[in-house]
């Protein structure tokens, strides 16, 4: 069985599958993938299907030895990638053997980069997922050291691979919808929500902030509600916080906007400073 060496792990690169469902009222985060429009191309370019595991990286990919044999594709934020001394592009698949060195260097664009290998590494669910969540998963993120094996039992699946783009994220428009707590907010602040454009923040897998308008400062005071990935929450200092794949479960502040999916995977990949407007579904 095919296995890969983590040589270098990069900057921020973590195991992802679909997600962690069913713990929500556990306190457990959904995780899974940040971009899930790259992760989905990904697998498709090896013909996985969906639940199986990938490593996403965050700016800087890692460097990997492959011991053994697989088929390897990236998607998402392009990098310079090179199969030993060989450079290889992205949404396209490659074979890798034996002794092959696959060196994943810095985003050109975008923040995520999704690398997978053809049935999937092969990592032990927690609580049904083996996506990487500090504490329910032991590790945080790759270290320098680690080995995975390579699934080599899975079905190929045959996918059209017509609709893998390389830019769908270079749009500063993001499609919302009205949250749940739109009603408590008032006529100028819903008005001003779409007027302005807003600046990228501090962000991390757990959410972004989103800033630029000093008068979406308020005094609105709620309960602690659900809060999914994708809903956007405004505080009373104005800044809004979207939340991302592995936010908390809760929150206090006016759930006032919800991002779709297609909009989740844009904004996954912006960086700090960077701005984007709101279009309402």
């Amino acid at each position: 069985m095919s296995k890969i060496k983590i040589i270098e792990p990069g900057f921020f690169s973590t195991i992802q599958d679909i997600g962690r469902t069913g713990y929500r009222h556990k306190g457990v985060p959904l995780s899974g993938p940040m971009d899930k429009i790259a992760f989905k191309f990904a697998h498709k370019l090896v013909g996985n299907d969906y639940q199986k595991c990938l490593i996403e990286t965050t700016l800087k990919g890692p460097t990997l030895i492959i011991e053994g044999k697989t088929k390897l594709a990236y998607s998402g934020a392009p990098m310079d990638v090179y199969l030993n001394k060989d450079k290889m592009p992205i949404n396209k698949p490659f074979e890798c053997n034996l002794g092959d060195i696959v060196k994943f260097g810095n985003c050109h664009s975008g923040v995520r980069t999704y690398i997978s290998f053809r049935g999937g590494l092969k990592v032990s669910p927690v609580l049904g997922s083996s996506s990487y969540y500090y504490p329910v998963t032991k590790k945080k993120i790759l270290e320098k050291g680690d080995e995975f094996f390579i699934d080599g039992k899975s079905d190929n699946v045959n996918y059209d691979l017509n609709d893998i783009t390389e830019d769908y994220y270079l749009t500063d428009n993001l499609n919302v919808s009205k949250g749940p707590d739109w009603d408590t907010i008032s006529s100028d602040i819903k008005e001003r929500l779409f007027k302005k454009y807003f600046t990228i923040g501090i962000n991390d897998r757990m959410g972004y902030h989103l800033e630029g308008d000093d008068k979406l400062k308020n005094r609105i005071h709620l309960n602690s509600s659900a809060i999914f990935p994708g809903t956007i929450q405004l505080t009373p200092k104005g800044v809004l916080l979207v939340s991302m794949a592995d936010c908390q479960v809760t929150g206090g502040y006016p759930r006032v906007l919800i991002l779709d999916g297609f909009s989740m995977s844009i904004l996954a990949q912006k960086r700090k400073g960077e701005i984007i407007y709101f279009e309402m579904n």
